[in-house]
């Protein structure tokens, strides 16, 4: 899509302070001379500073379209603009933040929960050895998280436990209330979990059909 780079890090970026690491190393850096690079809210309007959106993109380093795919080239280009479908935000300084895929954003409640977000607080439990956090239909809140969790081997865990876990380190409205504990979750070719076979398993067969 982009030919080779659309943000990059400099080495002024990657220099430690007195031991401690640049703040922004944590970051994906800059747009490139020749890029250009917004986040878009989902009113559809050019985010603010720190306001997360989606990551779009523009320059000469980006494609003109997709190979004989007219209608995906019209869905991802825009007035010149390629939607990425990831999620992120600018800081005041100009670098981008990257948040999650677009489409693994869940809304519950009327909060936008990213799911990186909430597999990352569950990853810092050590019974946790692989997990995939994935929105389901709620007839309260729209959606509700549901976490799939396979188990460190030797390890206990419960809902309780991880709900107790999550409680200390995110916002309440972010913790997942429901769990499913599996051996192991679906991945592609390349070793990449893959939400939407998750998602279409629960649309499908219900939660139950995530069963161990």
């Amino acid at each position: 899509v982009a030919s080779p780079v659309v943000t990059i890090l400099n080495q002024n970026d990657h220099k430690y302070i007195d031991g401690a690491p640049p703040e922004k190393l944590a970051t994906v850096g800059r747009p490139i001379n020749y890029c250009q690079v917004k986040i878009m809210n989902t009113a559809g309007k050019e985010a603010a500073v720190d306001e997360v959106g989606e990551i779009l993109a523009k320059g000469p380093n980006i494609m003109q379209g997709y190979w004989g795919l007219s209608k995906l080239t019209a869905e991802a280009i825009k007035g010149g603009w390629y939607h990425t479908g990831d999620g992120g935000y600018l800081d005041k300084d100009g670098y981008l933040n990257l948040v999650d895929r677009v489409k693994d954003m869940i809304i519950s409640g009327g909060e936008n929960v990213y799911s990186s977000e909430v597999e990352a607080c569950l990853y810092q439990h050590p019974g946790v050895h692989e997990c995939a956090v994935v929105g389901v239909p709620d007839d309260t809140y729209g959606e509700a998280l549901l976490a799939v969790v396979v188990t460190t081997p030797g390890a206990v865990l419960t809902d309780t436990i991880l709900i107790a876990h999550c409680r200390d380190r995110i916002g309440g409205y972010k913790i997942p209330r429901q769990y499913r504990f599996v051996d192991e979750l679906p991945k592609s070719a390349m070793n990449k979990i893959l939400k939407n076979e998750l998602r279409r398993m629960v649309s499908t067969e219900g939660c139950a059909g995530l069963e161990a």
